[in-house]
């Protein structure tokens, strides 16, 4: 098993949270159940109006939940 490496501050101290969660989606429309290529969890913020999560990807079709 190859462990990868842990990111590290400026301090040089570990920050194994920079990796865990990937990066918001930053869109100028809402999510559509066509957008698939994305991890569990992704938000997905919608420009000047709300931000979903990917919650499931089933049969070629993602569903997004809008949050607050």
């Amino acid at each position: 098993m190859k462990l990868q490496p842990q990111a590290a501050s400026q301090y040089g101290l570990p920050q194994p949270v920079q990796s865990t969660f990937p990066a918001p989606v930053i869109a100028k429309r809402a999510p559509t159940a066509t957008d698939t290529g994305h991890p569990i969890g992704r938000i997905w913020v919608y420009k000047g109006s709300n931000a979903y999560i990917l919650i499931n990807v089933a049969g070629g079709l993602a569903t997004w939940t809008q949050i607050t």
